[in-house]
């Protein structure tokens, strides 16, 4: 099960009430210019929400263990078992792509 946070309940609220308070109660009175300028409202709307909510909430960084093994990163490759993935690639590459790159 998916677990929300309150912050994430928040914004998902903002986001859902922001959406359907700009939409008309009949659709066919709405007209393209009209959708923009809502969309426009909304955008901008939404925007000014979202920063408020993210300038509250604290941004919490955790420490870098910094104790501990060293990195060891190696650029050592074993290419095992990649021989037919390139034998299958060709064998795709050449059933799919002309004989004939460029018309003649």
């Amino acid at each position: 099960m998916v677990a929300l946070t309150c912050f994430q309940w928040l914004v998902f609220h903002i986001l859902v009430v922001t959406i359907f308070a700009g939409l008309p109660e009949d659709d066919y009175e709405l007209k393209a210019n009209d959708l923009t300028t809502k969309m426009r409202a909304i955008s901008k709307d939404l925007d000014q929400q979202l920063q408020n909510i993210m300038a509250s909430q604290a941004v919490n960084f955790t420490s870098v263990n910094t104790t501990g093994l060293p990195y060891n990163a190696t650029t050592k490759f074993n290419p095992k078992g990649m021989g037919q993935l390139y034998n299958v690639t060709n064998i795709f590459i050449n059933i799919i792509q002309s004989k004939q790159a460029y018309p003649a």
